[in-house]
């Protein structure tokens, strides 16, 4: 299948489809959601969020919305990641991540991001801020 993930495919989604999977016949393993997993994921995720919120204020610099935008949908849904990671909830494609996540609220800035260099850098400090991210720098 021809899956695009948006920040990614988790190195550990297919432990997760097996975790979650319906057996039609015979009997699989079970896997849980390792300790060491959901102690390793979430820094792992939260990096590339931090990677992706200081691309779009580098892009929201050249009134650049597209590329802005775009990598604030990238940094939501790899914090997304880390939070089911840290309830040890599999996340094995990106449908409803957000909302499972909680993070729902990010939608309104990303949806009214605007055109000016100086809207764009609110919308990013906007996100950041209910992500709970800081940008590297």
């Amino acid at each position: 299948s021809s899956r695009r993930f948006v920040a990614g495919i988790p190195s550990y989604v297919l432990v997760g489809e097996l975790a979650l999977c319906k057996v039609l016949s015979g009997v699989l393993p079970r896997p849980g959601f390792a300790a060491a997993l959901a102690e390793s994921a979430p820094p792992r995720w939260r990096q590339l969020a931090s990677m992706a919120l200081r691309t779009a204020a580098a892009h929201a610099d050249r009134g650049d919305a597209v590329a802005t935008v775009a990598n604030l949908g990238e940094a939501t849904i790899a914090e997304a990641q880390a939070r089911l990671a840290e309830r040890r909830q599999w996340a094995l494609n990106e449908k409803g991540i957000v909302a499972k996540a909680g993070l729902s609220s990010v939608a309104e800035p990303l949806a009214s991001a605007g055109l000016t260099p100086a809207r764009l850098q609110d919308t990013v400090s906007s996100v950041a801020r209910l992500l709970d991210v800081s940008p590297l720098r």
